[in-house]
């Protein structure tokens, strides 16, 4: 099946309701639409749907650390052309295969879960 951005956005706001999630994550997310898609489209996706995602005001994008078992989004300072580029960069030193639990990795946090 064809990977909807629609339909991957909506997949990602779904699992942040309940969830803070990797970067390695949201690329399995992508998989899971569909497995024969190549990693590069999944790094593609995966960064336009954040991109969407961040512009909606409704998560952050941050590092990660771990606190009493919990995983904590410590979010990125700066403009949003500042972040962008910080996002980008990140992407491309990650590759296309980053573990799912990297905690040196971007995060995706609701706002509301703060």
């Amino acid at each position: 099946m064809a990977v909807s951005e629609e339909e991957l956005i909506l997949e990602i706001q779904q699992q942040l309701d309940s969830d803070v999630l990797s970067y390695g994550w949201l690329r399995q997310i992508v998989r899971d639409f569909d497995p024969r898609i190549d990693k590069h489209t999944i790094t593609k996706l995966v960064y336009e749907a954040v991109v969407r995602i961040y512009d909606s005001g409704i998560a952050i994008i941050g590092n990660a650390k771990q606190i009493d078992g919990m995983v904590i989004v410590v979010p990125w300072n700066g403009t949003r052309d500042e972040l962008l580029e910080k996002l980008d960069n990140f992407i491309t030193q990650a590759g296309d295969t980053p573990s799912q639990d990297d905690l040196n990795g971007f995060w995706l946090e609701r706002l509301d879960m703060l």
